[in-house]
């Protein structure tokens, strides 16, 4: 007969000492079952945020409307929270804000350092933009909200495709020339200087006349002009002010044109190149002359002081065109 197996006191002892090992080895486990799970959790949250974050896209457009244009004005707003839809970054000109208000992100176009911008109003709401922007490389899609859009090829209706085209890159660029102009003392020191993108005029003030000298690189062309003053033209600004004086329309990008305003006896326009440079000097005048840069006066000159103008080839303006073709103005199709 086989006797019962006995255990002793001590393997009594050894059950009962290993169960609470047995214990904490599950909670161990159990615990880093836990925390692997809250790791997991954790990464998988941080991952969502940064996919998120790589969804709103790197790309920025600056909104410029006319600002006493209601409708130029609403139409900025859709486009900016269109732009926003796209997943992109989309801010106003900080100009509008006083017109907008809270709410929405805001930006300055003469200090940006943003590539693209939508400007939304005639052809002065461009001028006015492009003096904003300076000689910063800034692509610019106009969109016609205005009586005159001679540089507009994109209207209010047809917004959303252009908008989207200009977000995904899918356009071309027209550069325009831009005149670089800069006003000189009497002892040859520039006091003020601007940028042009359709015209310079030096003009009369009042009734009475001002007396001009014009020179080309050097070379007098008009010693002694006396009328309301001399205006110089670009290509694409030759349909402008030019066009009213009888001046001729320019078709080359590589030209400019002189035009006499008013003046006592003959002294036609004058077409010069892109590479030279114009001087107007003021020899006689009883008031001031004004120089007015594309519609804003910049400056008045008295005797003996003079204005040097050429192309800023350096500063020309990036116009966005979604279309094939370029600069037209409807004075073009004679």
């Amino acid at each position: 007969m086989i006797s019962p197996i006995r255990l002793s006191t001590g393997a009594f002892n050894g059950i009962r000492t290993a169960r609470p090992c047995l214990t904490t080895l599950y909670l161990c486990v159990a615990r880093t079952f836990f925390l692997l799970s809250l790791f997991i959790s954790f990464s998988a949250n941080l991952l969502s945020t940064a996919s998120t974050m790589q969804c709103w896209g790197s790309l920025v457009v600056i909104i410029y409307a006319r600002p006493d244009k209601q409708e130029a004005l609403w139409l900025a707003v859709k486009i900016y929270e269109y732009i926003r839809r796209l997943g992109e970054q989309a801010y106003f000109d900080i100009s509008l804000y006083n017109y907008i208000g809270e709410g929405y992100s805001y930006d300055d176009l003469r200090f940006t350092s943003q590539k693209k911008a939508i400007v939304i109003g005639g052809d002065g709401t461009l001028l006015h933009a492009m003096r904003l922007i300076g000689c910063r490389q800034v692509d610019v899609l106009p969109i016609k909200v205005g009586r005159r859009g001679s540089y507009y090829k994109v209207t209010a209706d047809r917004w959303i495709e252009s908008v989207k085209a200009l977000v995904e890159g899918r356009y071309s660029v027209e550069f325009l020339p831009r005149l670089n102009v800069e006003v000189f003392t009497q002892s040859s020191t520039m006091r003020a200087s601007a940028l042009a993108l359709n015209d310079v005029a030096l003009l009369a003030l009042g009734s009475k006349t001002v007396e001009l000298q014009v020179e080309v690189d050097g070379s007098i062309v008009y010693s002694s002009v006396e009328g309301d003053g001399v205006l110089v033209a670009t290509p694409q600004g030759s349909h402008a002010y030019n066009l009213s004086l009888r001046g001729p329309i320019l078709f080359s990008q590589n030209v400019m044109v002189i035009v006499p305003i008013n003046v006592i006896g003959y002294y036609p326009p004058l077409v010069v190149s892109s590479s030279s440079t114009i001087r107007i000097s003021v020899k006689r005048t009883l008031h001031s002359p004004r120089l007015i840069v594309d519609g804003c006066s910049v400056a008045r000159l008295v005797r003996g002081e003079y204005v040097n103008i050429r192309m800023a080839s350096e500063c020309s303006a990036r116009i966005v065109r979604v279309e094939e073709g370029g600069w037209e103005s409807e004075h073009c199709r004679w």
